[in-house]
């Protein structure tokens, strides 16, 4: 069995070791209660038969079988590709593994048992980082020498012992074809394990770095883990038989002495119980002038006197009065109270109790122990009838907090008023009659237990709503449910400790510390006498023992051994893994053993896995995991990103991740409390082709390129245009103005030659020939792209003006603002507006006999206005003596060009054209 230091010493050396460990066991040893797991083939073991065990140092057990070579994580068995060799025994995927060691260097040495001889051995070294195995150098195995956590004494031919890293011992003995087996932790007695090897007829390989936990050993039917129940739990009445048969139900605990509890069950009277014998004396007691039995089930509330007395209070009954010394008992009249729910003292001679009066209205009373009398402080109606139960808490400052079905009370005892109200989020404020604050803050309704601390944060345990914390100054709730880690989302009992509080649930015990967000869970696995815990039923004695009551007994336990703060396990990453979905399958990342492992993603497989594993295999199921996914070139939140809690999935998933780099940190949690190490994986998404900067850069400039491509040819389209225009316009004004000018001249140089009959035909030929040629040019000078501006239009305007209205002596004035010249006027508008002032024009001149003709042009917001006036005898005189035809075209004209016109008389006639801005 390599792998394990032998020590072959003299059997007559350890003989008296051997009696005197042997009669040591006869008076002290104890039979030790083990759980036993076994894997087998169906677990994935690659043959039933082990030959070998190794506890390696990055934490796996390595397992030497008659099939090849397999690796277990606590988890899942994965079988190492070796090669065939023909001289070796064979399996049916492997050779015959006879033998594991690990050297100094982390390499594993493995002996092959070679097929011609069964008692020799072939030494190869695999290093478990590259998966390569090469033959062995004897020279090397010198100079790097062999490492073990385990070691094993031979004590004669029937006795070894085997030593772990702690210092604890494993004893086997063989007699009569069966194994005697004794566990001697380094510190305690001996404790008889021989349950655990009941199959055996033979020492087997044995590995484990902690005895008094967890260790392996292997029989010809596969690997058996056994774990010895050394739980840090002590539990005290429990029933071990049928699971329906329940021991006490508790209901409340209180401390009498650092010996004994006070421990009222569900529907019986209380007992006391000795924490030292585990007896349990019952309570009961008498009425002295009836003789009957006083009332002292479903006690609700305990609270003990200065006087060393105890104050009771049953739910449906009076209040009792104990007095432990003398042993008696008296009950305690009161009118108020239907039933009550909690009670706790403020002071050290007044209760502060709560309950339901009569009338289905909520009570909160004083009673004054001294006097015996009661002074109700709150009567509150608002509360719905179907009020069942409530918690008091006295607050920092000395108010009580008070909890109930239907919300939290923050309510001042020096004014006997509700100060604030803090109810369900999702549930709409209700009036009331008192005018006070009301704060929809609650994950819940109703509330089981209330604890605050000194930074005054409030934790409010819910039923069915979590943990709620409360910071009273600034009214500020965070939430912890079982998306955050905790067990079960109806909270029953709180209490601190120095590195957090302790979380009572119907389903487990917690322990949750608010500095790192991390929870530790409890089951009964794990030593608890029951999952589900009962409120009230809570509390914590002078010697630091902690008690919380289930519906099968209760736990008793010690935070500090429980949490085990002074060590840790170590995290390793088992398999990384991402989809081919190109292949269709799953590749596999041999990243293992590397201390700060990066993962390469495919740009098209962006799927991928990860599984850990802590080097703690006492209940690997029962380990938690945490992470947090750091994206390193992103400054959002991701980089801040808090803890995930992944609970007991080992497996974390990503799926669609964005190319990027990041770094994932995940650390663990033992199933028995220790912490582990924060592991770093780097993780790189490869881009996708399209994603990559060279693609999206090429991208760009091919889009710049072909918008620059469009737009230059509409630009060379409007400059072939233009130039169109501009020749078009200059042939027109050479070539037909000059005939046409001509034409006029020839006409009028004819008027002098023709008899006088002809002459007023050729006059008229020569006015419609200077006609065509104005009216020629209008066209040339609109279609000329030189003269576009609004000051060209303007000249144009002012040109024919000059020559109509200066012979007739009429002003024409012009207003443009200076800023408006250069605007170019669309060469669709520029002609339809040229025209209109010319139609005004001919009209004041014509009809309107004016005198004085404006045109101004201004910006309107965002519209170009024209405004053309003149001071004639108005529109319905002139059209009286127009035709009317002018203005029809005017309007048609504004139409045609999309803009908005007004006619106005006032002192004269007006139109007004509001163009969209150009």
């Amino acid at each position: 069995m390599n792998g394990i230091q032998f020590c072959f010493l003299g059997a007559r050396q350890f003989i008296p070791i051997l009696f005197f460990t042997l009669s040591v066991g006869v008076s002290t040893c104890w039979t030790q209660n083990v759980e036993l797991k076994h894997f087998g083939i169906k677990e994935g073991l690659p043959h039933k038969h082990i030959n070998d065990i190794l506890i390696h140092s990055d934490g796996f057990i390595w397992l030497g079988t008659r099939n090849g070579l397999c690796r277990f994580d606590g988890y899942e068995f994965k079988s190492v590709d070796l090669p065939k060799r023909p001289a070796y025994m064979e399996g049916s995927i492997g050779p015959w593994v006879g033998g594991l060691s690990e050297l100094s260097d982390g390499r594993i040495l493995i002996k092959y048992l070679q097929h011609s001889r069964l008692a020799e051995f072939s030494k190869y070294l695999y290093d478990p980082i590259s998966e390569m195995e090469i033959s062995v150098d004897e020279n090397e195995l010198i100079t790097n020498p062999k490492k073990s956590f385990n070691k094993m004494s031979i004590l004669g031919s029937d006795s070894v012992i085997h030593s772990d890293r702690y210092g604890n011992q494993l004893m086997l003995i063989r007699k009569n074809k069966s194994i005697k087996a004794y566990l001697l932790p380094a510190i305690g007695g001996v404790h008889d394990i021989s349950k655990a090897f009941d199959r055996a007829s033979f020492f087997p390989p044995i590995a484990g770095e902690n005895f008094t936990e967890t260790f392996f050993y292997s029989l010809y039917n596969g690997l058996i883990q056994v774990r010895p129940e050394f739980s840090r739990f002590k539990n005290y009445l429990k029933s071990d038989g049928n699971p329906w048969d329940f021991g006490l139900a508790c209901r409340v605990i209180l401390p009498l002495n650092s010996d004994e509890l006070l421990v009222s069950s569900q529907s019986s009277d209380p007992v006391i119980l000795n924490l030292l014998s585990g007896k349990v004396s019952s309570l009961q007691f008498v009425k002295e002038k009836s003789g009957k039995a006083i009332y002292l089930k479903h006690i609700q509330g305990a609270v003990r006197l200065p006087s060393g007395d105890i104050l009771l209070s049953p739910l449906f009954k009076k209040l009792v009065h104990v007095d432990m010394l003398n042993e008696s008992a008296m009950e305690i009249e009161d009118s108020l109270f239907l039933n009550r729910h909690h009670m706790i003292s403020i002071d050290d001679s007044t209760v502060l109790i709560s309950g339901r009066g009569h009338h289905n209205n909520f009570i909160v009373a004083t009673y004054q122990t001294s006097t015996r009398v009661f002074d109700v402080r709150l009567n509150d109606e608002n509360i719905e009838t179907t009020l069942s139960n409530s918690y008091l808490h006295l607050s920092q400052d000395h108010h009580v907090w008070i909890g109930h079905t239907d919300g939290l009370y923050y309510f001042n005892l020096d004014n006997n008023s509700i100060a604030r109200e803090y109810i369900d989020k999702d549930r709409s404020k209700r009036p009331h009659k008192s005018s006070f604050e009301v704060y929809n803050l609650l994950s819940g309704k109703s509330i089981l237990v209330l604890h605050e601390n000194q930074d005054n944060k409030l934790f409010i345990g819910l039923d069915k709503g979590g943990l709620n914390i409360l910071d009273v100054k600034t009214n500020e709730m965070a939430y912890v449910g079982k998306v955050e880690g905790l067990s079960d989302e109806t909270v029953s009992g709180i209490l601190p400790d120095e590195k957090g509080y302790w979380i009572a649930t119907y389903s487990g015990l917690c322990h949750y510390d608010e500095s790192t967000g991390l929870i530790n869970k409890y089951f009964t696995e794990n030593g608890l006498p029951h999952n589900e815990f009962n409120r009230f039923s809570f509390a914590r004695n002078t010697e630091g023992q902690y008690f919380f009551g289930s519906m099968n007994g209760i736990v008793s336990f010690n935070p500090t051994e429980v949490l085990k703060s002074d060590e840790r396990v170590k995290i390793n990453l088992s398999e990384a893994q991402y989809y081919n979905k190109e292949g269709d399958y799953i590749s596999t990342f041999n990243m293992t053993y590397l201390d700060d492992p990066v993962v390469i993603v495919p740009p098209f497989n962006r799927s991928c896995q990860f599984k850990f594993m802590l080097d703690d295999f006492v209940n690997s199921p029962g380990n938690s995991f945490f992470y947090r996914l750091e994206d390193v070139n992103s400054v959002m939140l991701e980089k801040r990103q808090t803890w995930k809690q992944n609970d007991n999935n080992r497996m974390i998933r990503f799926d669609y991740l964005p190319s990027g780099t990041y770094n994932l940190h995940v650390r663990g949690l033992s199933s028995t409390g220790v912490l582990s190490n924060t592991m770093k994986v780097g993780l790189i998404v490869k881009a996708r082709f399209y994603e990559t900067w060279w693609f999206i850069s090429g991208l760009t400039f091919l889009i710049l390129g072909v918008f620059y491509g469009y737009f230059r040819m509409k630009m060379q389209q409007v400059l072939r245009i233009e130039r169109l225009r501009n020749k078009l316009s200059s042939d027109l004004h050479d070539d037909v103005g000059s005939l046409l000018s001509g034409v006029a001249y020839q006409m009028e140089l004819l008027e002098y030659s023709v008899d006088e009959k002809r002459k007023p035909l050729v006059r008229r030929l020569a006015a419609a020939s200077r006609k065509a040629m104005n009216q020629m040019r209008d066209v040339v000078w609109a279609i000329d792209m030189r003269s576009i501006t609004c000051i060209d239009l303007v000249e144009r305007i002012r040109e024919f003006a000059t020559n109509t209205l200066e012979p007739l002596d009429i002003n024409f004035n012009v207003t443009i603002h200076d800023e408006l010249a250069s605007i170019v006027v669309p060469s669709e508008f520029r002609h339809d507006l040229l025209l209109i002032c010319k139609e005004f024009l001919t009209n004041s001149m014509k009809h309107a006999h004016a005198k004085n003709i404006s045109l101004s042009i201004e910006r309107r917001k965002n519209r170009m206005s024209f405004l053309l006036q003149d001071d004639g005898i108005g529109m319905q005189k002139s059209l009286e003596q127009s035709t009317g035809q002018g203005l029809k075209n005017i309007r048609f004209r504004a139409e045609k060009m999309g803009a908005k016109i007004v006619f106005e008389t006032n002192d004269g006639f007006s139109v007004q054209i509001e163009l969209p801005n150009f």
